[in-house]
């Protein structure tokens, strides 16, 4: 049994991938990544110092057997979904390459937004070979994404977020749309 400024500590990397900045907490946490702002006798809040936004490229990809194995990947402790992308075997069959086991990164990607607004989000990088890209935004129907503006599958990152594969290295922009009435 973990005490909770433990589990918040040991999950970080998890928080920042899912971009949180300030974490706001009843109990006094102590991690070098986390910068005291404000203290009250019964409230401590928190600027997360780590590198954390919405999208980013892990450097390899697990299939887990099933959601209950795939939570319980995702809430280990120190697990890190800038590093490995956990995926459920019906999304990876969304995958057109049969072969993923040369799949590394090895290598930080930049990422940059180029338009972000409520009906739709772009997204601008290049890549050394084939990997996925992860939007920790939440997969839910009605969204479609094109990658140099040809429609590509989205897959069902960890669970909850959206991932879409990219099978050659160059240079990309993906969008993804959401249109409610969509059947996608």
């Amino acid at each position: 049994q973990t005490t909770f400024p433990a589990f918040i500590e040991e999950r970080l990397k998890l928080l920042s991938a899912l971009d949180v900045s300030h974490i706001l907490s009843s109990r006094s946490l102590s991690h070098p990544n986390l910068q005291p702002l404000s203290e009250t006798p019964k409230t401590y809040l928190y600027r997360n110092t780590m590198r954390h936004e919405r999208a980013f490229i892990p450097r390899q990809v697990q299939i887990a057997p099933s959601w209950d194995s795939l939570k319980q990947m995702l809430m280990n402790a120190q697990f890190d979904p800038k590093e490995t992308l956990l995926l459920e075997p019906e999304e990876i069959l969304k995958v057109p390459e049969q072969d993923l086991g040369g799949y590394d990164m090895g290598r930080d990607t930049l990422i940059t937004r180029t338009q972000d607004q409520r009906s739709g989000q772009s997204w601008r990088f290049s890549v050394n070979g084939p990997c996925f890209f992860v939007l920790t935004d939440t997969h839910f129907p009605g969204w479609t994404a094109t990658l140099n503006a040809r429609k590509v599958p989205i897959l069902k990152a960890y669970g909850l977020f959206r991932a879409v594969y990219i099978p050659n290295e160059g240079e990309y922009t993906i969008s993804f749309r959401y249109n409610p009435f969509s059947q996608s």
